[in-house]
């Protein structure tokens, strides 16, 4: 091989990796996005103060291995 063909395939190759970070890149941004216009509308809150008295926070499911 020729050096004129082998620095063509290294800028082939650098172009690939580029376009793949370029891409991998870009759809996190683009999730980034949708999950802050969209945020996730199933969300239960917890009560504080009644975490203790009922369901599988009681105090005698606690330090349980």
């Amino acid at each position: 091989m020729s050096e004129e063909n082998i620095l063509r395939s290294e800028l082939r190759w650098t172009g690939i990796a580029l376009a793949a970070v370029v891409v991998m890149l870009a759809i996190i941004v683009l999730s980034a996005i949708a999950f802050a216009v969209h945020p996730p509308s199933n969300i239960e809150t917890v009560d504080p103060a009644t975490l203790h008295f009922r369901g599988e926070f009681i105090e005698s499911n606690l330090n349980e291995d």
